[in-house]
Order: structure tokens, then C-alpha cells, then sequence
């Protein structure tokens, strides 16, 4: 994990005054950058001193007020590079929507990074597109203390390496440690997981099953990269949303529902599968014909439905449903 801006070293703070001027090509108060670098402004203007003494950039002034505002002059000619205003709006309208998953930290450098981006924009154009989205989340994980895991599973995939990791499945259940070989990161409803194979711990690695082991990030509870290369382990695709479901339990099948009229406008214009069939009937329901690959999955998700999804098909899934929702018509009776 990384300090604060309050513990950072001088020579780290100097760095994030310098880039934070140099990249974003804007003018800031004393307080304004004691505020960002968490600090003084005694501090900050003993940087600033510190950063015209080394060169680092030639520093204009600006009086507004009571207050002296800190711009850095940039050089008048910047590189020709393929960037342009259109292309980083649509990143951060990517940012804004998915953003949320990652930690702080890491949302902090993804801005940073846009800043960059911005700077080395044609003269007349480096203003940051504004943002325009947001993102809402039922139930979110706070990612931010499995930030050191997610960058170290990275560094394995990029790396073709192993990991050691402990994990914890369940709240009841004990840690265990396994030797893994992380193979590609994914976000699916609301969550971050990891998709790879658990592997042989001695020796060349190899695979200990045949298909891959999902397993989400908040679970772990440490992650380290090993010298173990990963070369005969297979990669894992990116999905496909050819059935519904990623955590694959066995063979997929097909599920016919009819969705009541208060829910067919939000199924019909929806993509459950990559094949499906959406059947308009007279009365305002519809029929949907749709692949899944994860039975528990399903049962949930029609579940969510209430009374406004009857599977008709296949018999022993709508069997499941039957005896799944007597067993909670149980739990309240007894109440």
C-alpha cells in the first residue's frame, strides 16, 4: 500500500508538485497545493523555490486578490502525438462509468494519467474534458485494501508467473494456500475476479484441473509473486457471453421464461446470452429463450424476478424454483 501524501518524503512531495503543475497545465493557490500535497504552505513554497533553483521549469505568477496563483510555463512546441479531444472524452466516460470498482489509489493515477494525456494536447485544446457520467452500485466492495493483490496478479499475467496465494472462500471457512497462475482479470456484476489455474507446487507448473479457477479478489488474504514461469499452463479467453453465467458449473443449458408484463420491457432489452430468442405474446408478456452456464446463478437471477418469471422449461429447473421457493414460504411461516 502506498503513504499518504502527509508521510511522503520532501523529494516525493517535490515529484507530485512538479507533475501535478507540469501535467495539468493549470494555476493553483498556496493553499490550494498545501491542500493537495498535505502539507504546509510554508512547505509548498519552499518546494516551489526548490524546483525554479533546479530548473525544473520556469514558474509564472499570477496576483488574484489576496492570493498568488503558481501556473508552469511549458514549452511552446509540444511532440505531434494521436491524441485528440474526442478520443480522451470517451475514456473518461469509461473511467466514470467503471471506475468505482477499482481503489482510490489506482483511481487517483487513472486521473492522473488522463491529465498527461491532456497535456501533450495541440496548443488551444489541453483542457480536461469534463465528466458527464457516473455509476451506481448495489452492495459495492471497497477494493481499496486488495489494491497490493490486484497490482501483483497483474504483474504475474503480464509476467507469465505464478503466485502464492492464501485465500479464504467463505466466512466460516479457513485459509488455505495455493500455488496459482492468474491468467485474467474480471469485472462482472459489481466484482472483481480472477480467472486462472491452481497448479502443481513443485517442478514445472501444471495445471492441477482442467478448466479454470475463478476466484474473487476480496477473498484474498495475501498474494505473492514467485520465480516460477507459467509457460505450460493454458490461457484463459476472454469470455464470450455465449450463456449466462461466467463460473462455468458443467455443460451449458436452455431455460424458456415467460416474464410477466411489469418485467418484459426491462428483459426484451436486455442481452442475457449471446443466443437468445425474445417472443412477444398478445397479452404484454414475452417469452425468453436464453443459454445458461451457472445453474445457482440462474436460480438467483430469476429469483429476483418474484412472481413476474415462470421457467417452463427445462421441467426439473422449474422443480428447483418450486422447492426453493417453498422452503422460504417455510422460513417466513415460522416467523
Amino acid at each position: 500500500m502506498g503513504c499518504k501524501q502527509a508521510d511522503a518524503k520532501p523529494a516525493e512531495k517535490l515529484l507530485a508538485l512538479f507533475t501535478t503543475l507540469l501535467f495539468t497545465n493549470r494555476s493553483y493557490s498556496l493553499g490550494q497545493l498545501a491542500d493537495m500535497l498535505e502539507c504546509s504552505k510554508q512547505t509548498v513554497s519552499r518546494l516551489l523555490l526548490q524546483m525554479e533553483a533546479a530548473r525544473y521549469g520556469k514558474l509564472a505568477r499570477e496576483k488574484r486578490g489576496k492570493e498568488v496563483f503558481f501556473r508552469l510555463l511549458r514549452p511552446g512546441h509540444v511532440p505531434a502525438v494521436s491524441l485528440d479531444g474526442e478520443g480522451l472524452s470517451q475514456l473518461i466516460l469509461c473511467r466514470d462509468f467503471l471506475a468505482h470498482l477499482l481503489p482510490q489509489k489506482m483511481q487517483a493515477q487513472m486521473q492522473k494519467s488522463l491529465e498527461v494525456a491532456v497535456s501533450w494536447l495541440p496548443t488551444g485544446n489541453q483542457t480536461m474534458p469534463g465528466s458527464v457520467a457516473a455509476s451506481l452500485a448495489k452492495g459495492h466492495i471497497d477494493y481499496a485494501p486488495f489494491q497490493g493483490f490486484l497490482e501483483t496478479l497483474m504483474r504475474a499475467i503480464r509476467g507469465n508467473a505464478v503466485c502464492v496465494v492464501r485465500y479464504k472462500r467463505a466466512l466460516d471457512s479457513p485459509e488455505k494456500e495455493y500455488d496459482y497462475a492468474p491468467r485474467r482479470i474480471l469485472a462482472y456484476r459489481e466484482g472483481i475476479f480472477v480467472l486462472g489455474y491452481m497448479v502443481t507446487d513443485k517442478g514445472t507448473a501444471l495445471p492441477l484441473h482442467d478448466s479454470p479457477t475463478p476466484l474473487a479478489l476480496q477473498r484474498f488474504r495475501a498474494c505473492a509473486l514467485t520465480r516460477r514461469t507459467a509457460e505450460a499452463v493454458p490461457d484463459v479467453p476472454p469470455p464470450t457471453g455465449e450463456a449466462m453465467g461466467f463460473m462455468t458449473t458443467g455443460e451449458p443449458f436452455e431455460v424458456l421464461v415467460r416474464f410477466a408484463p411489469a418485467a418484459a420491457t426491462y428483459v426484451a432489452e436486455r442481452q442475457w446470452s449471446a443466443h437468445q430468442e425474445v417472443t412477444p405474446c398478445g397479452d404484454g408478456s414475452i417469452l425468453l429463450r436464453v443459454q445458461v452456464a451457472n445453474e445457482p446463478e440462474c436460480i438467483s437471477w430469476l429469483l429476483g424476478f418474484r412472481a413476474d418469471a415462470e421457467v417452463l422449461e427445462p421441467v426439473w429447473l422449474r422443480e428447483k424454483l418450486a422447492a426453493e421457493l417453498e422452503g422460504m414460504r417455510a422460513k417466513y411461516a415460522r416467523g
